[in-house]
């Protein structure tokens, strides 16, 4: 039988990134630790060296042994080595602060793009539903739909000659009772002298004036 191969675990860059780092940081850590106990040693070794064999004994500066100044100077070198580990070259370092800025901005514009592209297609859908809709709704039929009449009276006699002697019919009874019956609760159209000719406006019609004047006054309920 074969043997199954192992899959090894994959590493994206970043994690790659990552551990690279770390270990760079572990080297430095390393390396200064190293400096501080070598700094200790050198220091007893110059104390020896001057205090018990002599080396330089008769040295001094301003009054004070040379070792001293020796390990004041190697002591700034150390503070150097220090400050440089943990504030010059913090863990990550600027540079890949400004890398990992520069992806989380690509980061926030591709998903920015992204929301872009959904909202236009939210609104294409939107305008296909709309036209879809507007194709599907029943259309009014218009020959089944009832229409408003008009209806229009002339004012005319039994015999279908309009007044008699050329006098309109309000001067005539039997003809004005026919003008009654037929024009009630329907409009009336007359001109303005028509319109004057009434001793009032007729009950349960609106009257309808046509006249040049712009100015011209009608009872309440006449329209002009």
């Amino acid at each position: 039988m074969f043997g199954k191969k192992k899959q090894q675990p994959q590493i994206d860059k970043e994690q790659l990134e990552l551990i690279e780092n770390a270990q760079k940081r572990i080297k430095q850590k390393k390396r200064l630790y190293a400096h501080f106990v070598l700094f200790l040693i050198g220091c007893v070794l110059l104390i020896v060296a001057n205090t018990v064999l002599g080396i330089g004994k008769d040295f001094t500066i301003a009054g004070i042994n040379w070792f001293v100044y020796a390990i004041l100077i190697w002591l700034f070198l150390f503070i150097y080595h220090l400050f440089n580990v943990f504030i010059t070259h913090k863990f990550m370092g600027k540079a890949w602060e400004q890398k990992q800025l520069e992806k989380l901005v690509a980061k926030q514009q591709a998903r920015i793009d992204t929301l872009k592209e959904g909202l236009k297609k939210e609104e294409e859908l939107q305008a296909k539903s709309e036209v879809f809709d507007e194709m599907n709704t029943p259309k009014p039929n218009l020959k089944t739909t009832k229409n408003s009449q008009l209806t229009i009276i002339v004012a005319a006699a039994e015999n279908n000659a309009i007044g008699k002697g050329n006098q309109l019919i309000w001067h005539l009874g039997d003809d004005l009772k026919r003008f009654k019956a037929l024009t009630s609760g329907h409009h009336i159209i007359m001109g303005r002298k028509t319109f004057e000719s009434f001793p009032k406006p007729l009950p349960n019609r609106t009257h309808v004036v046509i006249t040049r004047q712009t100015d011209y006054k009608v009872p309440l309920g006449v329209i002009v």
